[in-house]
């Protein structure tokens, strides 16, 4: 029995038990990062949603931007019970929308970049300009 489970563990080890792929149903995904910034400056937390200008059934493009203002674009399979992701977004122009978190001091509603990013078939590596906050 002890031999079965080390080949097992081994196999696992070789081959990769990772669990379902969760991009099986969507299209290719390329990687997508980059940094959040208003008046020249990081933002320090927050969410982004992408929205795709055409549709994408089965997939949530978001991330989450750090306190230095970074994020990394992941795509929820809304097609899998458990909402799996994966690192990266279909190629397509997107419409962003940030959300600041409690951390971000100028902003509390949502506001809508002014320009649409556009994901290419290869690592994309953006910046998010936000316009300024209204006091």
């Amino acid at each position: 029995m002890r031999t079965r489970l080390c080949i097992f563990a081994a196999l696992c080890t070789v081959l990769g038990c990772h669990g379902p792929d969760p991009t099986v149903g969507l299209p290719t995904l390329h990687p997508v990062k980059g940094v959040v910034t208003r008046g020249g400056q990081p933002v320090t937390g927050g969410f982004l949603t992408f929205q795709p200008d055409k549709d994408i059934p089965g997939a949530a493009v978001v991330a989450d931007v750090g306190a230095d203002g970074r994020f990394e674009v992941m795509t929820t399979n809304t097609n899998t019970r458990d909402g799996r992701r994966a690192k990266g977004a279909p190629a397509t122009s997107y419409r962003v929308t940030y959300a600041a978190s409690g951390t971000e001091q100028e902003a509390t509603l949502p506001v809508e970049a002014p320009k649409p990013v556009r994901v290419e078939p290869k690592e994309n590596d953006i910046t998010i300009e936000l316009p300024a906050a209204h006091k």
